[in-house]
């Protein structure tokens, strides 16, 4: 009798055992699953992340490529104009000889007003101030009596700091819409508007260091360049 009780016992305790052992082999399989099943998600989340920041990519490249072309068509027309100053060719007339209004650059075939972009305008602003105004009714007077009939050209130009927490989606708009504003005022004051050309450059063609803010005043301008008609 004893010798039956003490087999049953060591079989129970083994099936005890076996159970156990099953039960912590479960346990594991389903942690490892659990885990598994996180990872994969995470895995997907990086994906869908990984597909949407390829998409941006994408988009960026060709807003850059956009931007590009815009400034490359924008140096061919400086380019044009600096040749057509500064290249003599037959068709042109005469040099200048009377002495430039003041603050005018004469070149060969015409004259160029730069004015420094804080003088017209507040920061980050594309509407006059009133000693811009002031500075472009004298521009204009310079105009009419030293140059009328001219062609005028008025280029606007910024500094390299990006557009932050502003109406303008970059420095282009910004230095066109400036430019366009400087143009207004001299056909609202008279002159012609079929002679008058309005060009944004943005943050090109600099004249000084961006590295100072006495460099990227000065880069911050707008350009008034006049060009005798050809007979």
């Amino acid at each position: 009798m004893k010798k039956w009780t003490v087999s049953c016992m060591a079989v129970a305790l083994c099936a005890f055992g076996v159970i156990g052992c099953n039960e912590r082999e479960k346990g594991q399989i389903a942690a490892l699953t659990e885990r598994v099943d996180t990872l994969q998600a995470q895995n997907k989340n990086l994906n869908d992340r990984n597909v949407e920041l390829e998409k941006q990519v994408d988009q960026y490249k060709m807003e850059i490529e956009d931007k590009n072309m815009q400034l490359a068509q924008k140096d061919k027309m400086l380019k044009d104009l600096e040749n057509s100053l500064s290249k003599p060719r037959t068709e042109n007339v005469e040099i200048i000889n009377n002495p430039a209004p003041a603050g005018w650059e004469r070149g060969q075939y015409g004259a160029k007003l730069t004015i420094g972009s804080d003088i017209l305008f507040s920061s980050g602003k594309a509407t006059l101030s009133s000693s811009g105004k002031s500075k472009l009714s004298q521009a204009y007077r310079d105009i009419q009596n030293n140059y009328s009939g001219w062609a005028v050209r008025v280029y606007g130009y910024t500094d390299s700091d990006p557009i932050r927490k502003s109406k303008w989606k970059d420095n282009l708009e910004l230095s066109g819409e400036r430019a366009m504003s400087v143009t207004r005022y001299l056909t609202e004051k008279g002159l012609s508007p079929d002679n008058v050309e309005t060009i944004g450059m943005g943050a090109t063609h600099f004249i000084a260091s961006n590295r100072t803010r006495a460099g990227k005043a000065q880069n911050r301008r707008v350009e008034i360049v006049v060009v005798k008609p050809t007979k």
